[in-house]
């Protein structure tokens, strides 16, 4: 960013380097700075965002993924459960949407941290612009900083939504990512809430159900895409009850259902947002992974990355110690059944015996079960005699 040392800029008849301009523009309020992009008529690739965000976050996120790594591996339980959810969101860091940057940014938020995003952030903005060669417009926005008394740092979660307006996606790309990435990103890392608030960022209302009518609809688009929509098969469609269709939409590897999966919703958002609708294609069947190169560069065992990669939705099966003193295998005999048993010489030792392993079978220890032993012992020889 040598431009922002060497360029020289005059505001209000001072002239200063670029550079000294940021700490102005941080404490700026984003309605103010909406308000003036669409004057001049600037927007900035989100890219610019996304590699302010990653150069502050990336660090610490890093930090975190080796500690959630270590306490999966070596922790209680119960601590190595919630390592395991927050290291299979964590895999995927260095390949996150935007969104999910500003969520963490909100989540590790400090005074500090937000301080040296928004230096890193404007340093990337006002460097974008003098490349630009956009003097005019630049000086308009320094005028806001000069001028501007305020020296408290925005909100942050409101302050990165407002700016969404300013930071554009390129063609084809949602939330920093291409459609394959995205997928792939957001149905391993990302929660239900974090896409329903990408959608509402994209002024896409995301539905937590669908209707008939809308199962419906995603089942004709797709079959219209690959040029197997029937006439015959359209009237089959349209006589069939919820479950039919979700049946139906199951055996053709079609994405729709009554509830909302994360799945669905992530195609919802991309057939529906401006900048992915036109290109739209279907899902490949096996997920895409991300060309991001800089996924999964961690030094983990295969071991663990299995279990990262693939985490299951069932609960967690908790460990049980084994008994002191497992029974023996074999049908067990009841109290009735050794009652039955003839009180003779000859049965004695079968009586015994039987008795034995009751006794073993209910014993909390070996102590017991010795003690146990030897005092039949005894009865039994009192009354052979």
């Amino acid at each position: 960013m040598s431009i922002l040392k060497n360029k020289m800029v005059t505001v209000l008849d001072q002239e200063r380097p670029l550079e000294a301009y940021v700490d102005d523009m941080i404490y700026v309020k984003s309605v103010t700075l909406v308000r003036v992009f669409r004057e001049i008529g600037m927007t900035v690739p989100k890219k610019v965002r996304m590699k302010a965000l990653k150069t502050i976050l990336n660090p610490i996120l890093e930090e975190e993924y080796n500690q959630a790594q270590k306490t999966a591996n070596e922790g209680e339980s119960e601590d190595r459960f919630g390592a395991m959810r927050r290291l299979n969101r964590l895999y995927w860091y260095k390949a996150f949407t935007e969104t999910e940057l500003e969520q963490e940014l909100v989540a590790h938020g400090s005074e500090s941290l937000n301080l040296s995003y928004m230096k890193e952030l404007w340093r990337g903005v006002l460097t974008y612009i003098a490349e630009k060669e956009t003097d005019k417009a630049l000086a308009e926005l320094l005028k806001l900083g000069v001028s501007n008394q305020e020296r408290t740092l925005p909100d942050m979660e409101k302050y990165n939504f407002d700016m969404r307006i300013v930071f554009i996606d390129d063609r084809n790309q949602i939330d920093g990512l291409t459609p394959d990435e995205f997928r792939t990103v957001c149905q391993r890392s990302s929660t239900v809430n974090e896409l329903i608030h990408i959608g509402y960022k994209y002024g896409i209302d995301v539905p937590k159900t669908l209707k008939k009518a809308d199962i419906r609809a995603i089942i004709f688009d797709v079959l219209e895409r690959r040029g197997a929509l029937t006439d015959a098969l359209r009237e089959e469609l349209l006589s069939k009850t919820v479950k039919d269709l979700e049946a139906f939409a199951q055996a053709n590897d079609i994405i729709a259902s009554a509830y909302m999966s994360k799945e669905m919703i992530v195609e919802y958002i991309l057939k529906n947002v401006m900048t992915t609708k036109r290109d739209y294609v279907e899902p490949s069947v096996a997920p895409v992974q991300p060309s991001v190169e800089e996924v999964a560069t961690q030094t983990t065992t295969a071991k663990v990355v299995e279990k990262v990669v693939k985490p299951t939705e069932k609960e967690p099966v908790k460990e049980v110690e084994a008994p002191a003193s497992a029974p023996e295998e074999g049908p067990v005999e009841t109290d009735q059944e050794v009652a039955e048993v003839a009180f003779s010489e000859d049965t004695l030792p079968i009586l015994a015996a039987k008795i034995g392993i009751l006794v073993a079978a209910s014993s909390a220890s070996l102590f017991v079960l010795v003690w146990s032993v030897f005092h039949l012992s005894v009865f039994i020889a009192s009354l052979i005699v």
